[in-house]
This record gives C-alpha cells, sequence and structure tokens, in this order.
C-alpha cells in the first residue's frame, strides 16, 4: 500500500485527541493551496523551455526550406568547362574537358563565332594547329536526336604564344650538341669494345 502522508496525520491526530481530526475540514483549502503554488512554478518553467523550443522548431522549418530550395539547383546540372581560361600555351596544342551531361549522347566543341571544333561522346577535345592568339570555345550537349539540351555560359578562353624563333633555334642547337656528344661516346665504346680483345691477345705472345 502506497504512503499517504495525509492519512497518516489524520491518523495521528485522532490518536492524540480522541475527535475527528480538523485537516478533513481544511484538506480542500490544503490542495488548493498547493495548486496556486505549483502552477506559477510550471508556467514560470514552461516560459522558459517555450524560446529554445521555438527557436528549434524554426531552425528545423528553415532548414527544410533551405533544402527544398537548393534541391531543383542540385538536381538541374549545368554544363561548364573544368577550366575557363587557359594561357601561355606555348606548343599551339592543348586539351579541353568539361562536365558530363545527364541525358547527353555527344557534345559539340565549336568556337564562339560558331565555327566547329568538335563532335563527339566524350566530354573533352584535343585542338592543336593554332597561330598567336586569343580564342574562345563553347560546348553543347546534344541528345540521340542532335537537338541542344545544354549550353556552357561561361566560354572557355584560351590564349596561344608560341616560343621565339631566337629561343627555338638555341634549344634547337643544344639539343643538337647534346645528340653530337651521345653519339660520340656510342661511338667511343664501341671502337674500344673492339679493339681491346686483339690487344690482350699480343700481350699474350698469341701469334694471331
Amino acid at each position: 500500500m502506497a504512503y499517504n502522508p495525509l492519512r497518516q496525520l489524520q491518523q495521528s491526530e485522532e490518536f492524540a485527541t480522541g475527535t475527528k481530526p480538523v485537516i478533513s475540514h481544511c484538506l480542500p483549502q490544503v490542495l488548493a493551496h498547493s495548486r496556486e503554488c505549483h502552477e506559477p512554478r510550471v508556467g514560470r518553467a514552461m516560459s522558459i523551455a517555450a524560446p529554445p523550443l521555438i527557436s528549434s522548431l524554426r531552425l528545423a522549418v528553415f532548414i527544410s526550406l533551405s533544402l527544398l530550395q537548393a534541391s531543383p539547383a542540385v538536381a538541374a546540372d549545368t554544363l561548364q568547362f573544368n577550366k575557363t581560361k587557359l594561357t601561355d600555351v606555348r606548343e599551339g596544342y592543348f586539351t579541353l574537358s568539361w562536365n558530363a551531361y545527364p541525358r547527353a549522347t555527344e557534345y559539340q566543341l565549336t568556337t564562339t563565332d560558331g565555327q566547329p571544333v568538335y563532335r563527339g561522346p566524350l566530354p573533352r577535345a584535343f585542338v592543336s594547329g593554332l597561330a598567336d592568339g586569343t580564342y574562345e570555345y563553347r560546348v553543347n550537349a546534344l541528345d540521340a536526336s542532335g537537338q541542344v539540351l545544354a549550353s556552357t555560359a561561361t566560354p572557355t578562353v584560351v590564349h596561344v604564344e608560341h616560343w621565339s624563333l631566337r629561343l627555338a633555334i638555341v634549344l634547337l642547337t643544344c639539343g643538337f650538341v647534346v645528340f653530337l656528344i651521345i653519339v660520340g661516346l656510342i661511338v667511343k665504346g664501341t671502337l674500344q669494345t673492339r679493339y681491346q680483345p686483339s690487344s690482350s691477345l699480343v700481350q699474350r705472345g698469341d701469334p694471331r
């Protein structure tokens, strides 16, 4: 049986006085007073807990709305170059690459004035044979029927500047000198290997 302090107090009063306890008449007043004492505390506790709870709910709603707004941007992929600027292309050739676009079967690389450069299934293209100057390129993603699905909003800019003629002549001369040195060392080693056995035979007294 659960312990009841009011019942225990009532029994103690009956035992001490032999009369009906007065506490039974005051019990409603005691309970009302206890309720009045606890209700402000509960109200204060709710008022203290309400602002963090409301802030948490607001934060959860804000995050949900942000994810819903960002999901279309993530799903709608964009077509763009991996590098939008290439400088100091000395050799006159380079490779352009871009991201793979959903549902695209081939890609079309053109200059900004519409001249075709590449068309194929790979998201990259090798370009060569360019003179000095600045070039701009765009890419179109095409479906199986040849319809344009997407185009690059930002073109890639390529600046081609070949090595100067003087530097090219110097490098060619250095390479030719190194080639002659290597050939000379090879010929010298071959001759030494060829005549070394004959000299050893002469030292031994071999008539041959």
